[in-house]
């Protein structure tokens, strides 16, 4: 369910390696928090999501400030 709301947020419009591990990876971080949720409850579920996210935000956020390589 998780995966299937992500996917106008990450638009997966094309069907390529990157895309596909991208869904693979937002397909096991949905199970995972459905496990979580089933078996510790659903504020810790909310949690771990939500330090997933800021995780994700600070990758991508380091990811960009990378200055690019001279060529």
């Amino acid at each position: 369910m998780i995966a299937s709301q992500h996917t106008p947020v990450y638009q997966f419009r094309k069907l390529d390696k990157a895309t596909l591990v991208q869904a693979a990876g937002v397909f096991r971080a949905s199970v995972a928090l459905g496990l979580v949720y089933q078996y510790v409850g659903l504020l810790a579920a909310v949690l771990v999501h939500v330090a997933i996210e800021v995780v994700g935000l600070y990758v991508v956020r380091n990811a960009l400030r990378q200055p690019e390589p001279a060529a």
